[in-house]
């Protein structure tokens, strides 16, 4: 177990794969639960309009042309120090480099993220994603009993977040029951996953 939040890296082979489908889908439940928002700013707890949008790309930056998944792609997740994970990416990654230098960007940036309540696919359960310049850039890995302890969950994980170690390499998604393992024994810099 760490002692610190870390950031992972999650790469897949193509996008059929079950990890990639369960990221996708609980992202598209927090974009419908995004019409009914109430949103507050990591620094403060003041209500104020957002217009974050949750798209399935990459950070501006690197933007692909096409929104659909690449045979090869990747995400990020916050684990807490209990390894649970407490956030994902907003974004799909076509590389480990884009991803890692995106998650580096964002721990500089946590002052100017906003944080977007959400209510969740059941009546009674709530979620949250942060954006900056009105684009999301992470969200909630569950739902959540009340809209107060999304908010709760939001502040403390962009916290983590700040002070997460981040890893140096890439984990292939495993076929159930099989342990994931680096993609390399050495950090991988180049542009694929």
């Amino acid at each position: 177990m760490s002692a610190s939040p870390c950031i992972v890296f999650s790469a897949f082979r193509t996008n059929s794969e079950p990890m990639i489908r369960a990221w996708s889908a609980f992202r598209q439940q927090v974009k419908v639960g995004e019409k009914t928002t109430a949103t507050n700013t990591a620094a403060q707890n003041t209500a104020e309009p957002t217009r974050a949008q949750l798209t399935l790309s990459e950070p501006p930056a690197t933007r692909t042309p096409s929104t659909a998944a690449p045979s090869q792609s990747g995400i990020w997740r916050l684990l807490a120090s209990n390894n649970r994970e407490v956030a994902r990416s907003s974004y799909l990654y076509t590389s480990f480099v884009a991803a890692r230098g995106h998650v580096l960007y964002l721990q500089q940036s946590v002052d100017d993220m906003q944080i977007t309540i959400v209510n969740g696919p059941t009546a009674g359960t709530h979620g949250w994603f942060a954006s900056i310049d009105s684009s999301a850039v992470m969200t909630c890995a569950r739902w959540y009993g009340a809209s107060a302890s999304s908010l709760e969950a939001a502040v403390t994980t962009l916290a983590a977040l700040r002070s997460a170690t981040v890893t140096d390499d890439p984990r292939r998604t495993a076929t159930p029951g099989q342990r994931n393992r680096p993609l390399t024994s050495t950090p991988s810099r180049s542009a694929a996953w």
